[in-house]
């Protein structure tokens, strides 16, 4: 055995074993024959280096057989279950050349109970899942194995899928061993190689020659050389491709005995899982898999496509662009075009991957003449690029071949075969789906569902149109109502003279209206009251109000007495005097005056008794129909409510917000039943129709649907769910309803989204056409609109794409700061490249997916219309402006019969076979069929005069709409981001950007905020303007403008003026948010219209608090009401002056807030009840502590500010000695001012030597502070600087001392001068503060000769005499000059005496310093001769005692006698920036500019109310409010001479008290329980 484990030729160490020798691997031939040495260790030199991963088996000899184990357990598992189904079930079986064998995992499975349940499904497809699908894993398995191994043996496989696939189905049954027997061959040589020879025939292999060079070659051709160059697993993959071919070959041989394989191949579609009507999980599975399966197999050749960048993927786009184009449209042809065009995609998958594979040898193998030719590379470079040529292969270190490693362009990761075979697999299964027999119901459901595509429009459309003409004839009626109501007026003043009339006629025209109105409120009393009538009670009634019908018929004649809005007294009779209801009077005399049951005002209607008969009874609890007769309304109090316990309020509190909780949901969900109940009936009436063609047969359904009745088409549409459900369930319904009638506003967003993350120019056709038409067009966009968006987004995509091949130079950024260049022309384009091409493109995906999920939906709904081509809503003159239409015989419109008295034009040709009905397809199933049968040219007319028509004509809307509101406040917010974020608009620097309350506190606005600001001010004006005149075009051209400036603005201009992109700051895409909600608002504004009889704003349109709170609120800006007021006079064709304008205004604003406030307070009084607790406490109880907080506002903002103040230390100090005005005789300067520690702190308060002369002002001064605030300087006190002076000036200084004060005739004072550096936080807080103090230079005659004997001085003649013989050995004292302590204020800065004056009225000398200045020289030699100007100094050395305790400390010690001085320097606190704006005022200001402002305006309020009375306590204004009404009604009619007659009459009532007490009632009817 020895020779047989000894290895021959291939010893360790003579010759050296090198990497990758050729044909030898480091073992015996006793371990090439699978024998191992269990006691066998590896050298640990081998280990550390790599050089042999041969396994050594160490007593382990389960390593070596655990293999062999398992084959023959799964052996054994398979004759035990084989056993076990022939002996206990009795399965469909087959009689094969070995008797009898089991086919079925699971029995008694057939196709008809595998129908029913998704578990029976699932068994049936394990029983026959090859059967079905054998072919298709085949194919998909070759793919597979050539993507996994990339070599020659997958460009054999390849090859061999080809030709297989071609094969008729009888010949691949005959030929399946054979190729069985091929693999196996294949597979057994690889094997072969992979072992190797004997090591004991000491034999090389024949290509040992190119290992060394062309290692990567020897790879692709798997020719092994050692394991480490060879992946030995790829057999497995090999074996997979063998595995199902064998399954398949098993197909074969069981379907040579029953072609039909027990029926899973039967071609019967099955039953029909498209039909709704048999709805079930397994259906809705079946139909997502035959009917939309396809959008998963785009969605993966997309993903292909971008994955990897190269001439293959582009294909791939293509493909995907092209089936996204054909739509479901595809799935309705034949199957022989229907499977042509996805097996045109298949073959190119197939040649990719083939291709791909051959194109591994350039990618890995350096070729002589490719590597010495630097032309050729020049040339291939390019084409590499293209083609992606990127190696594959996983080579050793040190034999990578880089065929292209000159080229510039850099390796970019790429995906592989993986993505190809996925993409190959999907489109195989797609065909797959295709071929399926289930697959005619998929047909036949989208067959329907696109022919009826644009049907449903016509549903819609005659719903919008009835309902559009209901609209136009109710504001019709309206007007035709106000202009009689005008001429009544008119004809009523016309036989007066200029304004004749006075407070008579007012007083008859109130009692006239306020009778008419008890009639009213008596009559739907008594109509409520028959609601509750027993069958007997009501014929009784019937007999005894014969003349009930004759009353009512001159009801309409009496409302228009008064000025009165028609509609407002049918309002009020409806309610039944309500919170806006009188007591039953007569309209006139006093107001106090009782009524008789015989007035004539009750209009004979309250003395008649109506007693309860048969039991009829009220809602109320016991009470009958009027059981009493109706007497006059005496008040009679009624005794007060019992006072509730805290519980039920609380339990009240909680049942009154959950009330308010589901009422508001409810409106929710009525609101979104609302604007989906179009879309719900249509999806309705379409289904009918579609089921019913489905259910007779028809493959097609009628051209066009019968037009239903009127009635019919504006019939109320259910709820999306029954009240009975779950609110939940209701509201996900609703919500879901909703999404699809409306799921262009899908799209909308994505394509606004994708503009916002991209921010190029390519991305701004996305919101420009959004806004522009998309969101205009009425009622929706049509499909040509669709169409643009889709081509786009294609050809952005493709262009995208294009720009990233790397042999591309242009858009590659050379660095960072070009990346970040907004305005680099690739950044500007949206072209710039990038590593992940799916993330920048993902957006445009979005779009493009959204649209075509957009397009799907309205198909669904059948409303799906690909442009306007139909004249129908049109009129003559614009159809000959469009097109003359030709003779009979070429003619392309052709009219076709809708209903009795309506024809449709029509610009779209069809022939005979689809007018039968016969094969029919849709207009917009497949755009290329319309080529021949459309003319374009007049589609395109038709299209834009459609569209400028439903822009413009106001009879084409369905419901206008007022959104100024919610466009104001978009605006509004728009400019408070302007404000708000400033900084962010215009070039500033980083070190001058300042936030708002800067802004304002330093008075400082840059002039592009001021621009921008005024601009957008500017625009509101305008747009309020345009909605005055409620010009269309106006607004559309304004929409333009806007839209276009404010992109350009946002995403060039500004990018440009800062070098930053939109996404850098955040105060840009809030501005960009809220412009596109007002984009969004006017838009949906210019699609519905403007109302026409409707002026008011929203808000003056309802009463409630909810209105009353925000008009207060609107009222409170500045100016804005005035503005408005102003902008409604300019804009407005009226008679009145401005002065009567605002009068007129102020009135109509005046009675809007006081019938606010009847609704939401005094409605809810009760007669005789006291005010409740929760308004005396809640509401009286704030305003009382709101008071307080004003009064008490100065002091305690000052507190919380000073509490909250930020320390503002010094950072520099600097100091000056200086004589008259001459130079300075001593400089310090010191730049490191440290503060105190809380122990220096402590003893600072507490460390004194003399506690007897502490005094009260010491402790309270110096508690003032914290430790950070106060800062100690024991400094060294030798001048920084030399005495520099003249020798003039040291002669005219020498004579001005010399001479007396009587002489010279001025004082000489020496001068110390101090100043601080601070850096504060605040705008108010000065940096640099400086003090002074001085003393008088005087000789001791002339001191004795001063008043104040205890005054500090400097000796005269010390002075002198230093100067004069440059003394530097005397001392020259300087007293009182000097201080210790320094209190830096927040803008000044004085020195502090914290110890008392003494009791001989001299300073304390630890408050002002006693120094001594002395004159210092270098050499301080003695000379006859003084040159002071020659190297000479002054120091300072204090005398006085140190503070605390004399303790002086520097850090620096400088030995000998040092001249020495202390200060202390007391910072005082600064207010930060946030509240320094109201903090500069101090306590006095604030109580003078706040608390007196405030104090004014409430005393101004409440005072003098009495004289108001008359205006404020008005029971009910609404005769008033109806004659502001009339009013504005006879102005918008132009009957300008009956406005003034109007307007007096106002002016009148409000210079008459007595007149305007009969107009608005005597006493508001107080609630009742």
């Amino acid at each position: 055995m020895s020779n047989f484990i000894a290895i021959q030729c291939n010893n360790k160490h003579t010759p050296p074993l090198t990497p990758f020798t050729c044909g030898y691997k480091d073992k015996s031939d006793i371990e090439w024959l699978g024998y191992y040495n269990m006691g066998k260790t590896l050298p640990e030199d081998e280990v550390e280096n790599g050089l042999n991963s041969t396994p050594h088996l160490k007593n382990s000899p389960w390593l070596l057989v655990w293999g062999y184990l398992l084959v023959l357990i799964l052996l054994v598992i398979q004759r035990l279950l084989v056993h076990y189904m022939k002996g206990r079930r009795s399965p469909h079986v087959y009689i094969l050349r070995q008797g009898i064998f089991p086919d079925f995992i699971f029995p008694n499975i057939t196709r008809e109970n595998a129908e029913t349940k998704i578990s029976l499904q699932l068994m049936y497809l394990c029983n026959n899942f090859f059967v079905l699908f054998g072919k298709e894993v085949v194919y998909i398995a070759h793919v597979i194995v050539a993507a996994v191994r990339y070599d020659v043996y997958g460009f054999i496989y390849i090859i061999c899928l080809g030709i297989w696939k071609n094969m008729p189905s009888r010949t691949k049954s005959r030929m399946c061993m054979w190729y069985i027997i091929m693999i196996n061959v294949l597979i057994a040589v690889q094997y072969f190689l992979l072992l190797g020879l004997p090591p004991g025939l000491c034999l090389h292999y024949p290509w040992c020659a190119l290992q060394a060079k062309k290692l990567s070659l020897l790879i692709w051709l798997y020719l092994p050389t050692t394991p480490s160059t060879t992946n030995q697993y790829f057999i497995f993959a090999d074996f997979f491709l063998l595995l199902c071919l064998t399954r398949l070959w098993h197909v074969f041989q069981l379907q040579k005995l029953d072609d039909t394989l027990a029926g899973a191949l039967d071609p019967s579609p099955g039953p029909d899982y498209a039909n709704p009507y048999n709805k079930s999980t397994l259906n809705t599975i079946k139909l997502f898999i035959f009917t939309y399966l396809w959008w998963v197999t785009a969605a993966v050749l997309f993903l292909n496509a971008v994955m990897t960048i190269s001439i293959f993927s582009a294909g791939f786009l293509i493909a995907t662009f092209t089936l996204l184009w054909y739509g479901s449209s595809l799935l309705t042809k034949s199957n022989e075009y229907l499977l042509g065009k996805w097996e045109l995609i298949i073959i190119y998958a197939y040649f990719v991957v083939l291709l791909k594979i051959l194109l591994q040898l350039p990618s890995c193998v350096t070729f002589w003449t490719v590597a010495k030719a630097d032309s050729m590379n020049r040339l291939l470079c390019p084409i590499a690029d293209v083609f992606k040529l990127i190696c594959l292969q996983k080579r050793p270190p040190g034999h990578e071949d880089k065929p292209f490693s000159n080229c510039e362009w850099a390796t970019t990761k790429s995906t592989g075969l993986v993505m190809d075979a996925l993409t190959f697999a999907m489109v195989m299964i797609q065909i797959r789906v295709f071929k399926s027999p289930y697959f005619q119901h998929a047909r036949q459901y989208l067959t329907v569902l696109i022919e009826t595509s644009a049907q449903g429009a016509l549903i819609m459309k005659d719903r919008v149109n009835k309902r559009t003409k209901m609209n136009l004839e109710a504001e019709d009626r309206r007007l035709a109502h106000i202009k009689q109501h005008v001429a009544k007026l008119k004809a009523e003043h016309e036989g007066r003279n200029d304004f004749d009339f006075g407070t008579k006629e007012l007083v008859q025209e109130a009692k006239l209206y306020w009778s008419e109105r008890e009639r009213r409120e008596a009559e739907a009393d008594r109509q409520r009251a028959l609601m509750y009538l027993t069958q007997e009670d009501l014929e009784v009634e019937i007999l005894s109000d014969d003349g009930t019908e004759a009353q009512a018929s001159e009801l309409d004649d009496v409302s228009e007495l008064g000025g009165g809005d028609p509609d407002a007294a049918s309002e009020l009779a409806s309610v039944g005097g309500g919170a806006a209801g009188t007591e039953r009077d007569s309209g006139g005399g006093d107001p106090d005056q009782e009524i008789t049951a015989d007035d004539p005002g009750l209009g004979g209607s309250s003395n008649t008794t109506r007693r309860r008969r048969g039991g009829g009874w009220l809602k109320g609890e016991d009470s009958e129909i009027m059981t009493e007769e109706r007497e006059t309304p005496v008040w009679t109090p009624k005794p007060p409510k019992p006072e509730k316990p805290t519980e039920e309020i609380i339990v009240d509190v909680i049942e009154f917000s959950h009330a308010s909780f589901i009422s508001f949901i409810e409106f929710t969900i009525a609101w979104l039943d609302d604007k989906s109940g179009d879309y719900r009936y249509t999806s309705e009436a379409i289904f009918k129709e579609r089921y019913e063609v489905r259910g007779n047969g028809q493959t097609s359904p009628p051209a066009v649907f019968i037009k239903q009745e009127d009635n019919d088409i504006l019939d109320e549409v259910p709820p999306s769910s029954p009240p009975s459900e779950p609110m939940v369930l209701r509201l996900t319904t609703a919500i879901y309803y909703f999404c699809l009638a409306r799921t262009e506003l899908l799209c909308f967003l994505f394509m606004l989204l994708n503009h916002a993350i991209n921010a190029s120019l390519i991305s701004l056709f996305y919101p420009i056409i959004a806004f522009l038409w998309g969101m205009i067009a009425f009622p929706r966009p049509s499909g040509i609109f669709w169409y643009i968006v889709i081509i786009y987004c294609k050809i952005s995509i493709v262009v995208k794409y294009i720009f990233q091949f790397s042999s591309i130079k242009w858009n590659e950024a050379t660095g960072e700061a070009q990346r970040s260049n907004p305005m680099w022309m690739p950044n500007l384009l949206g072209l710039t490249k990038t590593d992940q091409l799916f993330l920048d493109t993902v957006w445009d995906l979005l779009v493009l997916m959204s649209v075509f999920y957009h397009k799907s939906c309205l198909e669904t709904a059948g409303i799906w219309s690909m442009w306007y081509d139909t004249f129908d809503d049109l009129e003559e003159e614009e159809i000959e402006r469009i097109v003359t239409l030709p003779s009979a015989a070429t003619t392309a419109a052709k009219d076709i019969e809708v209903d009795g008295d309506t024809k449709e034009t029509s610009l779209v040709e069809r022939s005979d076979e689809e007018k039968d009905g016969e094969d029919c397809e849709s207009g917009d199933s497949e755009p290329a069929l319309l080529l021949d049968t459309v003319d374009f040219t007049m589609l395109a007319k038709l299209n834009f005069v459609m569209f400028w028509t439903l822009l413009v004509d106001k009879t084409k809307k369905d419901m206008p709409k007022d959104m100024y509101l919610p466009m104001l406040v978009s605006a509004l917010l728009a400019f408070l981001t302007s404000f708000l974020g400033g900084s962010a608009f215009g070039k500033v620097q980083q070190q001058n950007k300042l936030d708002v309350s800067e802004l304002l506190s330093t008075n400082y606005i840059p002039s592009v905020i001021l621009i921008i600001l005024l601009i957008q001010f500017m625009l509101m004006i305008i747009d309020r303007v345009i909605y005055l005149k409620k010009s269309m075009i106006a607004k559309f051209m304004f929409q333009v403008v806007v839209v276009v400036s404010v992109h350009a603005y946002l995403f060039i201009f500004q990018p440009w003026f800062t070098g930053q992109g939109f996404r850098a700051r955040a105060a840009w895409i809030a501005w960009y948010i809220f412009f596109c909600s007002y984009f969004t608002l006017s838009a949906f504004q210019i699609q519905s219209g403007y109302p026409r009889l409707i002026t008011d704003s929203i808000i003056l349109r309802t009463y409630g608090w909810v209105t009353y709170v925000t008009y207060l609120g609107y009222l409170a800006m500045p100016f804005l009401w005035e503005l408005e007021v102003l902008l409604n006079w300019v804009c407005t064709e009226t008679t009145l002056t401005l002065d009567y304008w605002i009068k007129l205004s102020d009135i109509k604003t005046y009675l809007f807030k006081l019938k606010c406030w009847q609704v939401t307070y005094e409605s809810a009084y009760h007669l005789g009840e006291k005010q409740p607790a929760y308004m005396k406490y809640g509401i009286g109880g704030l305003i009382v502590l709101l008071l307080i907080l004003i009064i008490w506002f100065p002091l305690l903002f000052m507190s919380v500010v000073t509490t909250n103040s930020i320390p503002n230390p010094p950072t520099g100090f600097t100091c000056s000695l200086s004589l008259g005005g001459f130079e300075p005789m001593v400089s310090l300067k010191f730049t490191q001012v440290n503060s105190l520690t809380d122990e220096q702190l402590d003893e600072l308060r507490n460390g004194t030597t003399n506690t007897t002369m502490k005094s009260n002002n010491y402790t309270e001064f110096v508690n003032k502070f914290k430790a950070t605030d106060i800062a100690r300087l024991d400094v060294y006190s030798d001048s920084n600087t030399l005495w520099e002076i003249s020798p003039a000036a040291i002669n005219y200084l020498t004579t001005v001392l010399e001479n007396k004060k009587d002489e010279r005739g001025f004082d000489v004072t020496m001068r110390f001068q101090w100043s601080v550096l601070r850096q504060p936080e605040s705008t108010t807080a000065l940096k640099l503060v400086s003090g002074v103090s001085e003393i008088d230079v005087l000789s001791e005659d002339e001191r004795d000769k001063t008043e104040n004997q205890t005054k500090p001085f400097v000796d005269r003649d010390d002075l002198l005499q230093i100067i004069k013989t440059c003394d530097t050995k005397k001392k020259l004292k300087v007293n009182g000059l000097i201080p210790s302590f320094i209190w830096a204020k927040e803008t000044e800065v004085t020195h502090v005496d914290l110890f008392p004056t003494r009791e001989d009225g001299e300073i304390d000398q630890r408050n002002m310093k006693n120094v001594d200045v002395s004159l210092q020289h270098s050499s301080d030699k003695e000379t006859e001769k003084c040159t002071i100007w020659d190297g000479y100094y002054w120091s300072l050395n204090q005398r006085s005692e140190f503070v605390p305790n004399n303790s002086w400390y520097n850090p620096v010690q400088i030995w000998g006698d040092t001249n020495r001085i202390q200060f202390y320097i007391f910072s005082d606190r600064i207010v930060s920036s946030q509240y320094q704006l109201i903090a500069s005022y101090g306590i006095i200001g604030l109580y003078i500019s706040v608390v007196l402002v405030i104090f004014k305006f409430v005393r101004l309020t409440l005072a003098d109310s009495h004289t108001r009375i008359i205006f404020q306590e008005m029971p009910c204004p609404d005769l008033i409010m109806n004659l502001v009404s009339s009013t504005e009604m006879v102005r918008a009619q132009g009957e300008f001479v009956l406005e003034q007659v109007l307007f007096r009459k106002i002016l009148l009532l409000y210079r008459s008290p007595e007149t305007l007490i009969v107009w608005t009632g005597r006493h508001r009817r107080l609630k009742e329980e």
